[in-house]
C-alpha cells in the first residue's frame, strides 16, 4: 500500500462517526472513478459530487462544514470520443457489471447496484437542433453509448481543474488517478443558471384520471450544492469570485451565462415572492434533515444568507445593461 493510500485510510478512520450510507457512497464514488480511469483523461466529473471532490482532495484544508452527496455520477463527455487501442466505455461498464437503466441502443445512466450509488450518467453539452435538447444522443466512436444533451456545460468543459484522487476496484485494488472537474466558478455558474429548470414532477393520482404536479427536489438540491460551498469559508468564496473573473475574461461570450445565473439567484432570494419563498423552505428542509441541529427556520434563513451573499457576487458580475428582474408569482 502507498502512503497515499495509508493517509486515505487514516482520514476515513477519523470520519468513522459519519453515516455509513456515506461512506457507501463515497467508496461507489472510487470504483466507478477506477473503472473508467483510461478515459479520465477524456472526461470531466460534474454535478453533486464537485464540491466534496474539492473538499477532500483540493486545496482548503480549513473548509468548513458538510457537504450533500448524490447517488449517482455524474460524467461530461464530447460528441465524439474515440477508443484508440482502449476498450470502449460501454465494454469497461459491462465488465464491471453495470448495464443500461434503459434498453436502447445507446445508453446514457448504467448503473449495478444504484441503491449504494453505482450509478453513471452521461452529458454532452448541447449543439444542433432544438429538438435533441434534453435527448439522448449517441457518443460517436463509443458504440452502445449515448449522452443528454443539454445546455450550459460548455462552461464546466471549457473551464476545468485537475484534482488527485483515491479510487478502489471492488475487490479493493486501489491507486490515485487524476480527475478532471470544472473550477468552482464554472461550477456555481452551471447550478445558478439552470436549477430553474428543473421540471416539476407529475404523478397519477389514486383514481389515475388524473395527474398531479410537485416541486422537483433536484432544483432545491441545486441550491443547496450552493449553500454548501458558500458555507465552506471564506477561501472557497475568494476561489469562486476569482474563478468568474477568470472564465469572463478568457470567454467573454459565457457573459450571457453570468446574467443568467445572476438573474436567476436574485430572483430565488427575494422571498416576496411566494415561488422563492417555498422554494427556499424546501432547500432549509434538506438541510435541517441532514444536520438535526438546524430547526427548519433557522435552516431556512442560513440558506437565505448564503444565497443571498452568492448572488450578490454574481451580480457584481452581471453585465451593466441587464435589468434588475422584477420578483413575480411565477414558478423559480
Amino acid at each position: 500500500m502507498t502512503d497515499d493510500s495509508q493517509s486515505v485510510r487514516s482520514t476515513e478512520a477519523r470520519g468513522g462517526d459519519e453515516a455509513p450510507a456515506r461512506q457507501t457512497l463515497e467508496h461507489s464514488l472510487q470504483r466507478i472513478l477506477w473503472e473508467l480511469r483510461p478515459y479520465l483523461h477524456d472526461i470531466v466529473i460534474i454535478g453533486g459530487w464537485v464540491p466534496y471532490l474539492y473538499q477532500r482532495y483540493g486545496s482548503f484544508p480549513a473548509w468548513r462544514g458538510r457537504l450533500a452527496l448524490t447517488a449517482e455520477v455524474d460524467v461530461l463527455v464530447s460528441r465524439e470520443v474515440t477508443p484508440g487501442d482502449r476498450p470502449t466505455i460501454p465494454e469497461i461498464l459491462e465488465s464491471a457489471g453495470f448495464q443500461p437503466v434503459n434498453a436502447t441502443s445507446n445508453a446514457a445512466v448504467w448503473a449495478n447496484e444504484p441503491e449504494r450509488g453505482e450509478k453513471v450518467e452521461f452529458l454532452v453539452p448541447h449543439a444542433g437542433p432544438y429538438r435533441d435538447l434534453g435527448r439522448v444522443v449517441p457518443v460517436r466512436a463509443q458504440r452502445g453509448m449515448g449522452a443528454i444533451s443539454l445546455t450550459a456545460l460548455e462552461v464546466l468543459q471549457q473551464h476545468t481543474g485537475v484534482l488527485r484522487v483515491f479510487a478502489r476496484s471492488a475487490d479493493r485494488n486501489e491507486t490515485w488517478v487524476e480527475v478532471r472537474v470544472p473550477v468552482l466558478g464554472a461550477y456555481v455558474l452551471n447550478k445558478a443558471a439552470t436549477f430553474q429548470k428543473r421540471s416539476p414532477l407529475a404523478s397519477a393520482t389514486e383514481n389515475s384520471r388524473t395527474t398531479v404536479t410537485r416541486s422537483n427536489p433536484k432544483k432545491a438540491k441545486d441550491l443547496l450544492y450552493l449553500r454548501d460551498l458558500m458555507h465552506g469559508g471564506a477561501a472557497i468564496v475568494t476561489v469562486i469570485e476569482a474563478d468568474i473573473a477568470s472564465i469572463l475574461e478568457r470567454d467573454p461570450a459565457l457573459q450571457h451565462l453570468v446574467d443568467a445565473a445572476a438573474n436567476s439567484l436574485d430572483a430565488a432570494t427575494r422571498v416576496e415572492s411566494q415561488p422563492a419563498a417555498t422554494l427556499l423552505q424546501e432547500v432549509g428542509a434538506m438541510l435541517s434533515e441532514r444536520e438535526p441541529a438546524f430547526t427548519s427556520d433557522a435552516a431556512a434563513a442560513d440558506v437565505l444568507g448564503h444565497l443571498t451573499d452568492l448572488a450578490d457576487i454574481l451580480l457584481g458580475f452581471r453585465s451593466s445593461h441587464t435589468a434588475r428582474p422584477e420578483a413575480e408569482d411565477d414558478e423559480i
